[in-house]
């Protein structure tokens, strides 16, 4: 039998810890103001999309089903065991010159080389700093997108810029580097059938559980985002780096900016991952939301989940919000 893939798409306040074990991976959505953690996916096929806790949307066409799942108080785990021993993520320093050196995963913010010494989660921290977590084995990784905007100067000639990153006093760190915006983990199972378990972290019991109906080779893409809602936003500069800093402390505590001068990349931003679930999402949300944009100046007063995706996602892809996963050290 096959093994089969599925993609996991991170975006947004997400803590990425590497375990003991070669491949191993946990994703840690990080406790920190405003944001709001959902796990979203197509519903294709035979998908399933438990009403516990989830919301199913549907738009004619078809193929424009989705659900989306709060994450609060809850961890997601693969029912099947993952495979893969990872690979060295090197970490990159400066800016990409190519769409190939755009898709390194080394492009994710590595407090290592921030920090210039080894971070490592705390364990006896995450309960309390942490609203949801992901377990995996992977076996590739890449950087689907950097951050990277046009200006009033210049409309439509976007720039991949890198960032410095300081403390609130005023120190500076000697790395800086261009920063994934949202990254892409490739997942392999040995099994015809696909499960994800959501349990909550209150009793840890299992409250559902999603069927992913996939083909021969692939199945429906996972997109985990912590963004927050475009009617709680606030431009902070970037401060909100410093969540990543509650599940490892450490006496320097830094956040990026955005360097002034930027590296020309064309008329169109790049985008590195085929079939990107955040693209068809942000599509799906501007076709949804067309006619009714108020809607995002307070998305949360209808409590529909879908609101505060759309929303969220139209605003970080509007903004740059300055919100990248990071990498911890093993």
């Amino acid at each position: 039998m096959h093994e089969l893939i599925v993609r996991i798409f991170f975006h947004g306040l997400i803590a990425l810890a590497p375990g003991d074990a070669s491949g191993a991976m946990t994703a840690y959505a990080m406790k920190h103001g405003n944001h709001e953690a959902q796990l979203a996916f197509e519903l294709t096929g035979r998908t399933t999309c438990p009403s516990s806790v989830c919301t199913e949307e549907t738009h004619e066409p078809p193929d424009l089903s989705w659900c989306v799942c709060d994450l609060k108080g809850l961890d997601v785990s693969f029912k099947q065991a993952t495979v893969g021993a990872g690979e060295a993520i090197a970490d990159r320093s400066g800016r990409p010159t190519g769409m190939v050196a755009a898709a390194n995963p080394g492009w994710l913010a590595s407090l290592h080389k921030i920090n210039a010494k080894p971070i490592r989660v705390d364990k006896s921290t995450v309960e309390s700093v942490t609203v949801s977590s992901f377990g995996f084995n992977w076996t590739s990784v890449r950087s689907c997108h950097l951050d990277q905007v046009d200006t009033e100067k210049e409309p439509g000639v976007y720039k991949i810029y890198d960032f410095n990153f300081y403390t609130e006093a005023g120190s500076s760190s000697a790395h800086s580097q261009a920063l994934a915006e949202y990254v892409a983990f490739e997942v392999h199972i040995p099994s015809g059938i696909v499960a994800l378990a959501l349990t909550s972290r209150a009793d840890d019991k299992i409250v559902a559980a999603i069927d992913l109906d996939c083909d021969q080779r692939s199945c429906p893409d996972l997109l985990v985002n912590n963004l927050v809602p475009e009617d709680k936003y606030s431009d902070d500069g970037g401060k909100h780096f410093e969540a990543y800093y509650s599940l490892a402390p450490s006496e320097d505590i830094f956040f990026p900016q955005r360097n002034a001068v930027g590296l020309p990349v064309g008329n169109r931003q790049l985008h590195n991952c085929p079939d990107d679930p955040f693209r068809k999402r942000k599509d799906v949300a501007n076709l949804r939301l067309e006619g009714k944009r108020s809607i995002c100046a307070n998305p949360g007063a209808s409590g529909n989940s879908f609101d505060k995706l759309d929303c969220g996602i139209i605003k970080a892809a509007e903004t740059r919000i300055i919100c990248p996963p990071a990498m911890f050290d093993r």
